[in-house]
C-alpha cells in the first residue's frame, strides 16, 4: 500500500483506561503505542481516536497531557492533524456527556480552563489545538441537559461495577452525589 492509516481507539489513560476498557491494562496499552510507534513500517500513520464520554469527560485533559509527553514519532505527529482525533460519544445515553447533571458540567468546565495553561509550554500551536479540543467538549457538554437519562448512566455504571468488581467512585470520586 502506498499509505496505510491505522485509527487506534483507546478513551483514556492509566486506571480510566483499565475502568473503560475492562479487562484492558494500561501497561498493555502503553506497550501498543511503543509498538504503533516504532515498529510499523514508514508509510503507516497512526492517530489515536478517542470517544469522550461521561466516564472519562475529567481525564481528557490528562490524556491530551500524556500523549504529548511522550514525543511519538508517529503517533497524530503530522502537520495539521489534532493531537489525539477525539469523538464525543452521542449515544448511547449511559455514555453521553450531556447526562451529567448541572455541578459536575461546572465543575468540568472549570477544571478544563484550570489546565488549559499546561498545554503553553508546547507552543502556540499545541495550545491552540488542546484548547480547541477542551472548548468544543465543554461547549457540547453543556449546550443541552438530557437529565432525563441520568438515571439511566447511574444504573448502568452500577449495574457494570457489581458486574466487574469495580467502582466508579474509586476513579472518578466527583461523581459522588450524582452516585448517591
Amino acid at each position: 500500500f502506498k499509505l496505510v492509516r491505522f485509527h487506534y481507539s483507546i478513551d483514556s489513560i492509566k486506571e480510566m483506561n483499565d475502568y473503560i476498557r475492562y479487562p484492558s491494562t494500561w501497561s498493555r496499552q502503553e506497550e501498543v503505542f511503543r509498538i504503533l510507534d516504532n515498529d510499523t513500517p514508514n508509510n503507516t500513520e497512526v492517530t489515536v481516536a478517542c470517544a469522550v464520554q461521561a466516564l472519562n469527560i475529567y481525564y481528557l485533559p490528562d490524556f491530551i497531557q500524556w500523549k504529548l509527553e511522550q514525543n511519538f514519532k508517529k503517533i497524530n505527529a503530522f502537520k495539521n492533524k489534532p493531537i489525539i482525533s477525539h469523538h464525543v460519544a452521542h449515544r448511547p445515553w449511559p455514555s453521553c456527556i450531556r447526562v451529567l447533571t448541572p455541578e459536575v458540567k461546572t465543575q468540568v468546565a472549570e477544571y478544563y480552563e484550570i489546565r488549559k495553561s499546561d498545554f503553553e509550554k508546547y507552543g502556540e500551536h499545541i495550545y491552540t489545538k488542546a484548547n480547541q479540543l477542551l472548548d468544543g467538549v465543554s461547549s457540547y457538554m453543556n449546550a443541552k441537559d438530557e437529565n432525563t437519562h441520568r438515571a439511566w448512566f447511574v444504573q448502568f455504571t452500577k449495574d457494570l461495577d457489581m458486574l466487574r468488581g469495580q467502582n466508579i467512585l474509586d476513579i472518578v470520586p466527583q461523581y459522588k452525589e450524582m452516585f448517591a
